[in-house]
């Protein structure tokens, strides 16, 4: 059943706060991209990084796991990455917003639009932050909590002791997929999960980010019309999708209206609008949490 979050609190008990997956994969320089749309384009001035423009590859991934740090692994374990996303129904459709739900209302335009490249934005998963304490438990940043909560829904809690002891984000994300890979768990049963309960657990954990957080919650305030759209990683469910494709979709879109429903249920993601070829679901949770606290904390 679909659920209006307006006026309800987050359930943050039953409700235990995780993050996503991505890669650290780089985007296209505005030159780059330039082949693709008009140069003249402000669209382009969005772009700061450096991006690749290479297709991503698709089957079993091999990582290097636990780089930096001190581990004597003499089998490495390859988790499943596959997922066929051209005939997931879940990417190939949009479902009307119901009558009677509240939406979130923007217009596609460059000087209304962040995008989420990389650590250093205050709305990435992997953003380090002074102050986040869920269940009685330190983090350095929403990813990391994810990364934990996760570990022990499908690897039970003898795993999160040697998952607490590494320090780095690589690492850390490594060792994870190496447990699902022992528990021969795939994405394909990551993606079934964050449906059920992950992505109702990032939002739990953004909510905490901000509030626990007030010098980020005040640079949210003053973001509060602009339209995230997070690219980091350049995939069909947390992002928008390649940059190469998101470019030019942007300068065909340039001041159309997006609507995302006011939800708190994230079993149908068809809900929310593609950008581009992507859901941009680590987005559209920054600003439901946005709208969330607008409604909800004294100003």
């Amino acid at each position: 059943m679909i659920t209006s979050f307006f006026g309800n609190t987050p359930n943050f008990e039953e409700n235990k706060i995780k993050k996503t997956e991505g890669n650290d994969n780089l985007g296209a320089t505005p030159m780059e991209v330039s082949k693709f749309i008009n140069k003249k384009t402000s669209y382009l001035n969005l772009f700061k990084r450096r991006r690749n423009l290479l297709p991503h590859k698709k089957g079993i991934v091999k990582r290097k796991y636990f780089r930096g740090e001190k581990f004597n692994l003499k089998e490495i374990l390859l988790y499943n990455n596959d997922w066929d996303e051209e005939n997931d129904v879940n990417l190939m459709k949009t479902t009307s917003i119901p009558r009677g739900i509240e939406t979130l209302k923007y217009t596609i335009d460059s000087e209304k639009i962040i995008l989420v490249e990389d650590s250093s934005s205050i709305y990435s998963l992997v953003h380090r932050v002074k102050n986040l304490n869920y269940d009685g438990i330190n983090f350095h940043s929403v990813d990391e909590a994810y990364q934990y909560y996760k570990l022990i829904d499908f690897c039970g809690s003898n795993e999160n002791m040697l998952y607490s002891m590494l320090s780095k984000k690589n690492a850390q994300r490594s060792y994870v997929k190496m447990c699902l890979a022992l528990h021969n768990k795939t994405r394909a049963d990551v993606i079934k999960w964050r449906g059920k309960e992950g992505l109702k657990l990032l939002f739990n954990l953004t909510y905490q980010k901000f509030v626990q957080n007030k010098e980020l919650y005040e640079i949210m305030k003053a973001d509060k019309d602009k339209l995230i759209l997070n690219i980091f990683g350049e995939d069909n469910y947390d992002a928008c999708g390649r940059v190469q494709d998101l470019v030019p979709w942007l300068h065909e879109h340039h001041f159309h209206p997006i609507e995302i429903p006011e939800v708190m249920d994230f079993s149908d993601i068809k809900l929310f609008p593609k950008i581009s070829t992507g859901r941009n679901l680590q987005g559209v949770i920054v600003m439901l949490v946005r709208r969330y606290l607008e409604k909800n904390i004294p100003h």
